[in-house]
């Protein structure tokens, strides 16, 4: 018969606490702790992620600095999405161009002289 490990429950918040910072992994966790189960770490993480605080040791004013610096960062981002989408859609316009205008073949098909191939860029 199978031995059942039993755990304290201080030991698997400081699991789920690892695993939810990003400190380590479900299965690595699992592997450097000996958890049997597949899934007993998720089971935690389901129970026990209410009680875990994503800044732990933070006072609400670093708290609301890392909500600021992540919100730059998210705005940011935004811009160099929009950036690149503006370079998408010019580099397109300039295929679409050099093939209609300049007669210039860019685009390839998959199969030679498929309808796809001679198919114009809308």
């Amino acid at each position: 018969m199978n031995k059942v490990n039993h755990y304290t429950d201080e030991f698997k918040i400081r699991i789920v606490e690892e695993v939810l910072s990003g400190k380590i992994t479900k299965e690595e966790c699992r592997r450097q702790y000996g958890i049997k189960g597949k899934s007993t770490v998720l089971k935690w993480i389901r129970k026990f992620a209410g009680t875990y605080t994503r800044f732990p040791s933070m006072n609400i004013e670093q708290k609301s600095e890392e909500i600021d610096r992540l919100r730059e960062q998210l705005r940011l981002l935004k811009k160099e999405l929009e950036y690149e989408q503006l370079k998408s859609t010019s580099y397109l316009e300039m295929i679409k161009i050099a093939e209609e205008d300049l007669k210039i073949p860019i685009r390839k098909s998959l199969v030679p002289n498929s309808p796809e191939s001679k198919r114009p860029l809308s």
